[in-house]
């Protein structure tokens, strides 16, 4: 009996054969990508234009096969350098793949192209990037298994880009996040400042010493331990709770980025750490009201060092009780005070003078000024007295609308200390006093700086830059210890406004041991 339906199987026999060839010979076309590297998550992706170029190029062939054409159409110059960095394996049937181009010498691009499982572009994404000319300003890309993650790097400050994978290879969400949305919603991170002069060690679980912060380090804590403990400190008694610390910080981050990310831990004994303010500008609390009992001690900066850590407060209590007071009442206590007129030694025409030292050595200041300035001179020295400093030479030095007091040894013309601006001294010269009204376009917040001052040696006790209050032109400070006095000032107003309206008042400082 005749097969009456061979010519049906032969035509679709012929038909599965071509299909067969056809998905063969495109196979075969894409057979150049096994050539290059195939990694797998975690993937990060950074570029510099000093990297090494590659050996490997795409030939013209190539970059139409992966439609480089359709992803450069505007970009002809990035075309012509366009070159396959490596693959990426992700858990999809979609291809993923990173090319990077340059622009120029200067700057260095790569790009994460996602195709179907036939090679047709469905979506493509900047990964990262840097510009040789500017160094702060660079991107870096992690390839996840769900995502990509953009750091953004520019002037001190990272964002985040995340953009979510589609399982068919589209990257649709894209989540805008910066470092501080990332801690203030990722954790509750106690920041707190290292108080132990002599610093403080870092213990592992078991209790081993394993490292140790130094004075006025900033240190970030996840939790407390539930109950407190007490030693004997140079025969004082200190409580405190075992705190666990991050030991890198970046390395957190991190952890927040990618939670799969681990990062390491310490522990701390809390006794040694400053109080936080609660009542600080960078915790978003609110400012308080006059007449509440913070509304003298409220801060923008409280500080024990020259480096300010933005993300840590210290509470300004730790050093000090502040409180409103009629001076009436404390004419009998007081024991020295003094009246500044900064005028009298922020002007002058003295543009150059000469110290002499015990040493036999001299030294020439000479106020400068710089051609084409908008301000004349731009940088000038003063001689200013100051009595309870006997043994140095006191200089002002402005530059431009910043300013600082600077004190010299009259032995050997070494400099002892640069004051934030002039000291008043205490009767016994225990401490000094430094008041500051910082330059500033909105509200003018008072400066002061304690200083402590033993046998020649000038050690920063803390500075702080308060918000409610601020200090006159004419500086008043009345002494009623070493570390009681009272100062005269006035009501917050604009930096550079009109004292004649100003309302006056007396605040009186206590200083803790």
């Amino acid at each position: 009996m005749k097969n009456i339906c061979s010519p049906v199987f032969l035509f679709i026999f012929l038909c599965l054969a071509g299909i067969s060839h056809f998905l063969s010979a495109q196979n075969s076309s894409y057979d150049f990508l096994k050539a290059y590297p195939v990694k797998t998550p975690d993937v990060l992706d950074s570029v510099r234009t000093n990297d090494p170029r590659p050996t490997l190029f795409l030939t013209d062939q190539q970059k139409k096969a992966l439609h480089l054409d359709q992803i450069f159409q505007n970009d002809s110059a990035g075309l012509a350098s366009v070159y396959l960095a490596f693959q990426v394996k992700l858990p999809y049937s979609f291809h993923s793949i990173v090319f990077r181009y340059f622009h120029g010498e200067n700057e260095i691009f790569s790009i994460l192209v996602n195709y179907s499982e036939n090679y047709q572009v469905v979506d493509q994404q900047q990964l990262s990037f840097h510009n040789d000319q500017r160094n702060n300003f660079k991107g870096e890309g992690t390839i996840l298994k769900d995502r990509i993650i953009i750091y953004q790097h520019n002037e001190n400050r990272t964002s985040y880009l995340f953009y979510l994978f589609a399982p068919d290879g589209k990257m649709p969400q894209r989540v805008y996040k910066s470092i501080f949305h990332l801690i203030n919603e990722g954790s509750v991170l106690d920041q707190r400042i290292v108080s132990a002069r002599s610093g403080l060690n870092i213990r592992d679980s078991l209790g081993n010493k394993i490292g140790k912060f130094n004075f006025a380090d900033a240190v970030f804590i996840l939790e407390y331990s539930k109950d407190s403990t007490m030693i004997i400190d140079e025969g004082k008694q200190i409580w405190g709770r075992k705190a666990m610390v991050i030991l890198d910080y970046e390395e957190y981050i991190d952890h927040l980025v990618v939670p799969s990310r681990d990062f390491e831990k310490g522990y701390v004994f809390e006794g040694f750490l400053y109080k936080s303010s609660k009542h600080h500008l960078h915790s978003n609390a609110e400012r308080p009201e006059e007449g509440h009992p913070l509304y003298y001690y409220y801060s923008t900066q409280v500080s024990v060092s020259r480096t300010n850590y933005p993300m840590a407060s210290i509470d300004i209590k730790e050093f000090m009780e502040i409180e409103k007071v009629n001076l009436g009442d404390y004419r009998r206590k007081i024991l020295a005070s003094e009246t500044l007129e900064k005028e009298k030694y922020q002007l002058g025409n003295n543009s150059q003078f000469t110290l002499n030292f015990s040493n036999g050595t001299s030294r020439t200041f000479k106020d400068t000024t710089y051609e084409h300035s908008e301000y004349s001179p731009t940088n000038y020295y003063r001689q200013i007295p100051n009595p309870k400093l006997y043994g140095y030479y006191v200089i002002y030095n402005p530059f431009f609308e910043d300013s600082h007091v600077f004190i010299l040894d009259k032995k050997n013309g070494e400099k002892a200390y640069t004051f934030e601006d002039y000291p008043f001294v205490s009767p016994n010269r225990k401490i000094a006093i430094s008041l500051k009204v910082p330059y500033t376009y909105d509200d003018g917040t008072a400066a002061m700086e304690v200083v402590e001052m033993n046998k020649g040696k000038f050690r920063l006790r803390v500075m702080a830059q308060f918000i409610n209050w601020n200090i006159p032109n004419d500086r008043q400070i009345y002494w009623l210890s070493d570390r009681e006095f009272i100062l005269r000032v006035k009501k917050v107003e604009a930096a550079y406004s009109n004292e004649e309206d100003a309302e006056f008042f007396y605040l009186k400082f206590r200083l803790r041991e």
